[in-house]
Formats: structure tokens, C-alpha cells, sequence
């Protein structure tokens, strides 16, 4: 900015920057402790520092020691804390004194899960107090979600969008995610299409070679999954991986990755017939993810449908969702990345 001024807790930046020091609790992103200090002591030194009278220290540094779950290591030299601990350890020195403002640098990076829901709860509980205003940068969705009551989301620098979690789940969110687990082939249903493949093949040798693939996949039908496994494409790269390392596929494996398939496919027509606008975005194996467009149907529409059709379908589980915070985050910064290509003039994407 060439203009303007900033103000922290009502001091001006430019003029008090001293006084603005004493409102403000930090974590930084990378731990700046002193290594030959115990935890208690680097609790006391920061406690003295923010003005607490001397009577009150030690219930201050017993306070946040069990708050953030270091009460085994009060005694041990920060330099010899993993990486999770020292996190804890620098998040309470942020939370000493009740500062009216906190910034938390990446608070809970390297914290395992238990000790970072506990974290969390701490952190929920100074914002409930509304004594301090917590400031978090984290690159965890989950995080936001558990913690934030307003959400920013930065791309190179640049604000993308700010507002509660649901408003921009409203805003940006696409819609609803649908994820399908698909049944394991049954083995009458494998044995069929054996059978079937054995007279096509007009043999009786358990193993197809690469030059019998592209008329088996003309006889069953569906001739273009030949190039999938010839070309190691989709999913049919596991497919090519056998004929790469041993020249055959399997019949067995063959029959059940070729029931997989039109399972899949039928599946991917029931979506585009029943849900307009709906997209696969995620195939691996027996999980389908897809997206529905809100304006399609409502969730409770979405379970009845797949539940009517189930069977049919061969549907082992389903789940609906709405778009999730991360889903937003990662397609603003895929955004970004496109406009920064096209503006190099090395943008190679559809149109």
C-alpha cells in the first residue's frame, strides 16, 4: 500500500507499535523457543514478560502446561521436545495472558490427532470467551471447520473470498458430492463371463495374450477398452501391468476387472440420466465420486433414488455430502494456477 494506516487493538502501527506489542499473543509458523530452558521456565519467562503479577505465575504456567497436555515434559529442555510438543509449547506462550489478539501460525503442524483435538478445544475455548480474537492461518480444512467462525481463503497473496464456513460452501460450494462403493463381483457372475471368454478364444489356457486383447474386447462389446489396456489408460493400467511383466492377463483377473468396468459404466449412465449435470470426478477401483449440481435434486431426493436402485446397480455403499472447504480451496488455487499459465502464455487447458 503507498497509503492509509493500520490499527492493532486501537494502537496505530506507524505511532505505538510498542503499546500494540502488549495486546498481541504469537505463534509463529516456525518455533523460535530457547533451546536451554525447560517448558516451565519458557512458560515463566513469557508469563513475567506479559506483566502477570509474580503471584499468579505459577498458576498461569500450571494452567496452559495442562492445557495443552506437556504436564510429563514440564521439566525437559525445549530443545529435546519433538517437533508436535515444541508446537503445543509455542501456542501456549501465544495463549499466556489472555492477549486481546492471538495469531496462530500453523498451530497444530507435526501435533499428532489426539493432541491436536485437544489443541483445538483450547482454541475454541479462548474464542468462546470473547475476551481475545484469534487470528489462524492453517492450510487444514478440518481445522477451519473445527475452529473458525469466519474464513478467508489466500491465493498467492490475493484474498479469494471471506465469510462463515457455510456461506461460502452457499457461495462456491457446486454442489453435492455423492460417493458409491460397487459390490465385489459375485463368483456365478465371474464364472458366466469365463465361459463365455473361453469361446470367444475358442481355448481353454487360463491367460489371454496381448495379441487376443483387442478381439476379445470386439466380441464382448466394448472395443475401445482394448486401447485402455493396450495403452495402460485408466483403469485399465492394471491390465497392462500384467501384460507388461509377464505378456498375459489372468482370465480370472481379466473377468472380474471386465465386470468392475460395466458395473462402472452402468453406473456412470444411471448418473447421467437420473442427476443432470452430474460429474464423475473420482474413479479408483469399486469408488465412484461424483458431483451433483444443487440445482438437480435435493439430498434426501439423491438417497432415495440410489437406495430405489441399489440392487440393480449393485451398490454396496453410498454417501452424500455437500462440497467440502477443501474442495473450494483446492479448485480457487487450480484457478489461480491456470490464469498465472494463461498470462505466461504457456496456458495449454480446454476451453
Amino acid at each position: 500500500p503507498t497509503n492509509g494506516f493500520v490499527t492493532l487493538g486501537g494502537y496505530d502501527l506507524s505511532k505505538q507499535r510498542d503499546k500494540a506489542r502488549t495486546v498481541v499473543g504469537y505463534c509463529p509458523q516456525f518455533d523460535s523457543l530457547h533451546d536451554l530452558l525447560t517448558v516451565e521456565e519458557q512458560l515463566e519467562l513469557y508469563a513475567r514478560l506479559k506483566g502477570i503479577p509474580s503471584k499468579h505465575v505459577k498458576d498461569a504456567v500450571d494452567q496452559k502446561i495442562q492445557e495443552v497436555g506437556l504436564t510429563e515434559y514440564r521439566t525437559k529442555l525445549t530443545r529435546g521436545l519433538s517437533g508436535g510438543n515444541k508446537r503445543k509449547l509455542s501456542t501456549a506462550i501465544a495463549l499466556m495472558g489472555s492477549p486481546r489478539i492471538i495469531f496462530l501460525d500453523e498451530p497444530s503442524t507435526g501435533v499428532d490427532p489426539s493432541s491436536r483435538r485437544k489443541m483445538w478445544d483450547v482454541i475454541a475455548s479462548v474464542c468462546a470467551s470473547k475476551e481475545s480474537c484469534v487470528v489462524l492461518t492453517t492450510h487444514s480444512m478440518e481445522e477451519c471447520e473445527a475452529l473458525c467462525t469466519r474464513v478467508g481463503i489466500l491465493v498467492d497473496g490475493m484474498l479469494k473470498c471471506l465469510g462463515s464456513v457455510e456461506h461460502l460452501k452457499q457461495k462456491f460450494g457446486r454442489g453435492y458430492i455423492v460417493e458409491v462403493k460397487l459390490r465385489e463381483p459375485s463368483s456365478p457372475t465371474v464364472a458366466r463371463l469365463q465361459l463365455e471368454v473361453y469361446r470367444v478364444l475358442g481355448t481353454n489356457s487360463a491367460r489371454i495374450s496381448s495379441d487376443h486383447v483387442m478381439s476379445l474386447c470386439s466380441s464382448l462389446g466394448v472395443p475401445s477398452r482394448a486401447q485402455e489396456i493396450m495403452n495402460g489408460e485408466g483403469n485399465g493400467a492394471m491390465l497392462h501391468s500384467y501384460l507388461e511383466t509377464s505378456g498375459v492377463i489372468p482370465i480370472d483377473v481379466f473377468c472380474s476387472w471386465w465386470h468392475s468396468e460395466s458395473m462402472g459404466a452402468t453406473l456412470r449412465q444411471f448418473f447421467q440420466t437420473r442427476f443432470a449435470g452430474s460429474q464423475l470426478i473420482e474413479h479408483q477401483g469399486d469408488h465412484f465420486r461424483f458431483q451433483v449440481p444443487k440445482q438437480s435434486l435435493r439430498p434426501f431426493a439423491i438417497f432415495g433414488l440410489l437406495e430405489e436402485n441399489k440392487e440393480q446397480l449393485q451398490v454396496s455403499e453410498y454417501g452424500v455430502s455437500e462440497t467440502s472447504l477443501e474442495h473450494i480451496f483446492n479448485t480457487m488455487a487450480a484457478q489461480q494456477g491456470e490464469e498465472r499459465l494463461m498470462g505466461s502464455g504457456r496456458y495449454e487447458g480446454g476451453w
